[in-house]
Parts: structure tokens; C-alpha cells; sequence
């Protein structure tokens, strides 16, 4: 839920994006980009990239443990469900299970 969003040009070459991978904690502010991008021949070769946004920002978020306190630059979001939904608008119950992300 980014408030503003900004193109970064990671590469100079196209390439095909398979996944974006991070460390499991997900506080890290380096992430490797994974993929393939074309080559001689008609034939495609892997490309691993790091992205290091380190110097981005004065300091790292703090109280991933400790979500929604006054000291944390984390939240707790839970998906809802459209007005148009059998739960009804706003209902977080999915399948039976009601879930929450940090």
C-alpha cells in the first residue's frame, strides 16, 4: 500500500522477471530479482540481479515484532472481502480462516 511509487531502471537489457526473492524476516531492504532475457541464437540465459536500496533511507523500520504500537513502523492488514461478496463488505473471513499480515 504504497503511498507514491517511483520507476527504477534496474537493467539496461530486457529481461523477463520469475521472481523477486528476499530474506524470510522480509525487513531486508535488498532483494535479488531472478530471470531470464534472450540470447544468441533464440536461446534465453538466467540473469540474477541485486537491488540494494540501503541508502534510500536515514534508518531501518523498527518493531516488525511489536506491529500497530506507537514505537512500530509496522501494521497488521487483513484482506476484506467487496461489498459484493457472500461474507458481506469488510467481512476478513475467507474459506472459514481469517488471516493477518505484518
Amino acid at each position: 500500500q504504497g503511498l507514491s511509487w517511483q520507476e527504477l531502471q534496474f537493467t539496461e537489457n530486457r529481461m523477463d522477471v520469475d521472481n523477486i526473492i528476499i530474506e524470510p524476516s522480509a525487513t531486508s531492504r535488498v532483494f535479488h530479482i531472478y530471470g531470464t532475457r534472450p540470447a544468441p541464437g533464440g536461446k534465453t540465459t538466467g540473469v540474477l540481479i541485486t537491488v540494494d536500496f540501503s541508502a534510500l533511507h536515514e534508518r531501518e523500520c523498527i518493531g516488525a515484532s511489536s506491529p500497530n504500537s506507537a514505537t512500530s513502523d509496522y501494521e497488521i492488514w487483513s484482506p476484506r472481502d467487496t461489498e459484493t461478496s457472500p461474507g458481506g463488505f469488510g467481512s476478513a473471513c475467507h474459506l472459514g480462516h481469517t488471516i493477518e499480515y505484518t
